[in-house]
């Protein structure tokens, strides 16, 4: 009987910390969707990396893998993002960019700064230490809202804010 309750202790500490782990993980929100990875983003030097293709893919970019030299190139529209996996340079439609915290391979995937990218292609980024979340935004919600209200409903929008803190 001991056994048994001692096992069940075990269990119940792995069940909580598992738990525990699982709240500590990293939430990003695009335009306040969650978005999910197949890695879980991680933070290096104060810094979230997440899956290069995901991340690239859902901010409406165009990402392709140069294997033997580890380089990425992301397109979208007349931007290009051209980032080599270790280096603290990364290139910005032509012009260099110095890199808080390089790309890396994690687990077989290839990670990068998210707030670097998501800034280069012109989103705003706002991390909550409390929530340890990420909220990528973009400004087109801010953009139409105005003439919405101004065109269609014959009143001036209110102030609201579009990005959570």
């Amino acid at each position: 009987m001991k056994k048994l309750i001692s096992i069940l202790s075990i269990i119940t500490i792995l069940m909580f910390s598992l738990t525990a782990l699982a709240e500590d993980d990293i939430k990003v929100y695009l335009n306040h969707d969650e978005v999910t990875f197949a890695q879980t983003p991680i933070l290096q030097d104060g810094r979230t990396l997440v899956p290069m293709r995901a991340i690239f893919e859902n901010l409406g970019a165009v990402v392709e893998w140069e294997g033997a030299s580890e380089t990425i190139k992301a397109t979208k529209d007349s931007d290009v993002i051209i980032i080599v996996v270790g280096s603290d340079k990364a290139y910005v439609n032509g012009e260099t960019k110095e890199l808080d915290v390089p790309a890396n391979i994690i687990n077989d995937r290839t990670l990068v700064p998210l707030r670097f990218v998501s800034e280069a292609l012109n989103y705003s980024v706002d991390w909550n230490g409390e929530t340890r979340s990420v909220h990528i935004t973009t400004d087109i919600a801010q953009e139409y809202e105005p003439l919405f209200f101004d065109e269609f409903i014959g009143v001036p929008a209110p102030n609201v804010s579009f990005t959570e803190k």
